[in-house]
């Protein structure tokens, strides 16, 4: 056989030079070769998925069952049965055990350090700084080693191992469920006159955080918001649940005769109402309205008669308000002239007024940790909210001139985040809100609501991950390779700048980090 030069073919009849400059393209990949290798990897990722979740499955089990003894309190709530037994610190310290062998099991860092957290470990390590400072170290070094040790470490499995959306979702189930059994025992003890607080308040049905009225509220007031998205992105028996819980919390909420817990509630309803209601915005006012009220004609008598106490203070016949103030003033005296050693965690209340503490958990922990602390803390909060809002801008379903919702798996799962995102920033904004009235910045409050946040953030940015390797995976183009945590975590209270590429005509952003920007310098040079 005659071999033809490569700018010639042969033709049935006659011999075809090519031009020199054409070139001859590539063959096209066989469409069904491509789809079995995109439903391969699709399986992969798949599998990776469920043994991810299948990770640490004793630890999270600890913290869900943490999480039940932490709201029930079963100690108190039958004591003939547990007496003085200590559940909680075994489960707590099997807890701890089971994650630290699974991390070295899976020989995984101890654990991933979004700025929350680092702030968490500042302000533990300011207190410790400020005890041999303190008046009464004793007092410092009972919360460090006992209330926010444990809440700091319990703080830290939550980040870890809240990074998967049904592990999330059963925590936010959880907790829904216990603070509907806090409320209708605090509608039970109304209902049966049982005022355990000088007489014409309840208490919360177990001691602990939830023993005061103020503090019961304010957990309740929290968890509303994530009932509300709940019944919304649930379907069966657990949208009943959450349907039936709502307005058995809000009783609740009212039944304690909190103010700052009666604020906090508008709060969190209005941020859900205006965010969620974007599209018809009348019509949301209008809902609102009509829900004040009805809430307005619902309250007892001697609860309104409490709530305008809020803006004419003479008409508190107990005197609360105005100790409140007082002591606000303290506290606000100190923080200015004591910024940068303060007078020692937990030691507000040797120069409060009959060792009241603060009301107020910006000011107390200004004054008892100096204004680093308060920063650390105010970064805590802040930090997670601007990462909800950025969820929430980026997930946002877009606008439909039918009004329909995209029912594909992934655009179902877009907008579960992005209720969960507007969920959460309701709940943030109410802990805002009632920590101005209360001290609980060492207590558990704030950091659950957090570590929800962070693991949002994770389980954001893994989807996202997914997303563009299955990109990559149906096309010859390569997706660069991406580190996690990449895209949210870096600029958490400020914007950060990205530099874009192309793939597959989809533009991804990349965060331009100081040591990206110095190599780029130098590879140009």
């Amino acid at each position: 056989m005659k071999l033809l030069p490569a700018n010639e073919i042969a033709t049935p009849g006659a011999l075809v030079r090519r031009a020199p400059d054409e070139r001859q393209a590539a063959p096209a990949p066989k469409p069904a070769k491509r789809e079995k290798a995109s439903r391969g990897a699709a399986f992969i990722r798949g599998m990776e998925g469920a043994a991810r979740r299948r990770r640490h499955r004793l630890a999270f089990a600890g913290v869900a069952l943490f999480t039940l003894l932490l709201y029930l309190r079963p100690n108190e709530m039958f004591p003939q049965v547990f007496g003085t037994f200590p559940l909680v610190k075994i489960v707590g310290i099997v807890m701890m055990a089971a994650y630290l062998l699974s991390r070295l099991y899976w020989s995984e860092k101890i654990t991933i350090l979004p700025i929350e957290l680092k702030m968490a470990f500042l302000i533990y390590l300011l207190g410790w700084l400020h005890t041999p400072l303190a008046v009464d170290p004793a007092s410092s070094i009972a919360t460090l080693t006992d209330t926010y040790l444990k809440v700091v470490l319990v703080f830290m499995l939550m980040i870890n191992l809240l990074g998967d959306r049904q592990r999330l979702l059963l925590i936010m189930k959880l907790i829904v469920i216990c603070g509907s059994v806090l409320a209708i025992g605090a509608i039970r003890d109304y209902a049966t006159g049982n005022m355990a607080m000088m007489g014409i308040r309840i208490e919360g049905m177990v001691g602990g955080i939830f023993g005061n009225p103020n503090d019961l509220a304010t957990s309740l007031d929290m968890i509303i918001p994530l009932a509300v998205i709940l019944v919304m992105t649930q379907g069966g028996i657990w949208r009943f649940i959450c349907l039936v819980s709502i307005p058995v919390m809000a009783l609740g909420v009212v039944l304690t005769f909190s103010r700052g817990g009666f604020l906090g509630m508008m709060l969190g309803s209005g941020v859900i109402l205006w965010k969620l209601g974007e599209k018809n915005r009348a019509r949301t006012i209008i809902l609102s309205l009509l829900a004040v009220g009805v809430l307005a004609l619902a309250i007892p008598s001697s609860y309104s008669n409490r709530l305008s106490t809020i803006v004419d203070n003479n008409k508190d016949k107990t005197g609360s308000a105005n100790e409140r103030k007082e002591v606000m003033y303290r506290a606000l005296n100190i923080a200015v002239h004591r910024p940068v050693i303060g007078v020692g965690m937990s030691n507000f209340p040797r120069y409060s007024i009959h060792e009241m503490v603060a009301h107020n958990s910006y000011f107390e922990i200004a004054a008892e940790l100096g204004l680093a602390g308060l920063i650390f803390y105010l970064i805590m909060i802040i930090a997670p909210l601007r990462s909800c809002q950025r969820i929430e801008q980026q997930t946002k379903p877009a606008g439909d001139p039918e009004g329909k919702v995209d029912r594909s798996p992934a655009g179902l799962r877009r907008r579960e985040l992005y209720l969960l995102s507007v969920a959460l920033q309701a709940t943030l904004y109410v802990y805002l809100l009632c920590s101005f009235f209360a001290s609980i910045q060492y207590l558990w409050f704030v950091y659950y609501p957090v570590a929800y946040v962070v693991g949002l953030r994770t389980i954001k940015e893994i989807e996202e991950s997914q997303e563009v390797e299955a990109g990559a995976t149906n096309s010859p183009v390569q997706a660069p390779e991406t580190r996690l945590g990449s895209g949210l975590r870096s600029g958490a209270l400020w914007k950060s700048r990205r530099s874009r590429q192309k793939i597959n005509g989809t533009e991804i952003s990349e965060p331009q980090s100081p040591a990206r920007k110095l190599g780029r310098l130098f590879a140009r040079r």
